[in-house]
């Protein structure tokens, strides 16, 4: 006899006669499937309802016999690192750590994450400085961004002109009202005023590359007309009649650069340094001798290096002046040097004086100068952010790939 959990007997002979009918049959078949199903499915989700949300590893467990206390199945020890993945970077089980284990839908209202924990105890410690960003003021470059920088930028065609100030001034500031005529039609009022500044020439080929355009001031416009009315709203330097104006763009946001290494070679050299005697230093902006056709990006990070340059050292034997009074005595002699950088046109020390050894000539190499950070990009020249400096940044400077 065989009992079931309710207590029903079931006899033999009676389960024979079942079989030998083709309706009793297909009643044994059927009350076996659905034994197996009750033992193999309903069961399991029981026992998924009673499993723990968190476990906390001990020493000797594995993910094999973590899932097998669990589930009662080690072969599914790849969900615990589903459910969590530091186990995957980190490699090992530590004891003492909390897993995750339920909830299993992933679209529950609680789920749980396992932050890392990390116990330190007081000690000296030495952590390597990561380097710090690219951060541009916005106050070094805004006015690169808004206003024109090369003629060529500029449609000469659909450029007004100054005529004069209004009582036949020549020499315009601030809040000076002027004339001008052919002004082109501006949204918001205001113009640009300018004049073509300097060409900028290849120190090396002597190819000019451009001529820039110097901004003066911003104009507003008080009468329309064929010759209309302005007033200077604000200045940078004086404002003459023939100087050129053009509607002013709208306020022009901070461009979004990922410094990153040119993917060309680059060699070129700084143009300009905006009129800056003793070079330029950090956050200033220079002009560079390479462009879009060179291949240079907003956002490339280029090494600027000073060139070779001619040290010249001068020996001299200085004898102090002898006084008249005989029974002084007389003071030794001594020997001195002077050293000094040779610039490009100065005259060279002569050759008696080079084999005397009076004078001797020292080669000195290349060396770093700073960093730049390209920002606008033309055909033929980029303007650049000087973000790291280590001595003055001088026009002709070598500019190359980081590293080279």
């Amino acid at each position: 006899m065989i009992a079931d959990s309710n207590g029903i007997i079931w006899r033999k002979g009676m389960l024979n006669a079942l079989k030998q009918r083709p309706v009793g049959r297909l009643f044994v078949q059927w009350f076996v499937f659905c034994m197996l199903a009750l033992g193999s499915v309903c069961a399991p989700a029981q026992a998924e309802r009673l499993l723990p949300a968190l476990y906390t590893v001990e020493n000797g467990d594995t993910l094999w016999s973590i899932a097998a206390r669990l589930w009662g199945d080690p072969l599914r020890w790849p969900e615990l690192l589903v459910r969590n993945p530091q186990l995957i970077e980190r490699g090992e089980l530590v004891p003492g750590e909390t897993l995750v284990i339920s909830p299993q839908d992933e679209d529950a209202a609680v789920q749980f994450k396992v932050l890392a924990v990390e116990k330190r105890s007081p000690a000296i410690r030495i952590e390597a400085s990561a380097r710090v960003p690219a951060v541009i003021p916005p106050d070094a470059i805004t006015p690169f961004l808004s206003y024109p920088l090369l003629m060529d930028e500029v449609d000469h065609a659909v450029a007004g002109r100054v005529i004069s100030g209004l009582d036949g001034d020549v020499l315009l500031g601030q809040f000076s009202g002027f004339y001008a005529q052919n002004l082109p039609t501006s949204a918001t009022g205001l113009y640009t005023i300018f004049r073509p500044d300097r060409a900028l020439t290849h120190p090396v080929s002597g190819e000019e590359l451009g001529v820039t355009a110097q901004y003066l001031g911003t104009a507003r416009l008080d009468e329309p007309g064929d010759i209309a009315r302005l007033t200077i709203v604000s200045s940078v330097q004086e404002v003459s009649p023939g100087d050129q104006l053009i509607s002013r763009q709208e306020v022009i946001g901070l461009p979004y650069l990922y410094p990153k290494v040119p993917q060309v070679a680059v060699d070129a050299h700084v143009v300009s340094t905006f009129g800056a005697i003793s070079g330029v230093g950090l956050f200033s902006v220079v002009v560079v001798s390479a462009g879009s056709q060179d291949g240079l990006t907003p956002g490339d990070i280029l090494m600027v290096v000073h060139p070779d340059r001619t040290l010249l050292l001068t020996r001299e034997l200085v004898r102090p002046a002898v006084s008249a009074d005989h029974c002084t005595l007389p003071t030794v002699a001594m020997n001195t040097v002077h050293t000094r950088l040779l610039g490009c046109a100065e005259r060279l020390p002569g050759k008696r004086r080079l084999a005397s050894g009076e004078a001797e000539l020292i080669a000195l190499p290349e060396g770093r100068s700073g960093e730049l950070l390209v920002f606008r990009v033309f055909d033929r020249v980029s303007y650049a952010l000087v973000r790291d400096v280590e001595r003055a940044i001088q026009p002709n400077d070598r500019v190359v790939n980081p590293g080279t």
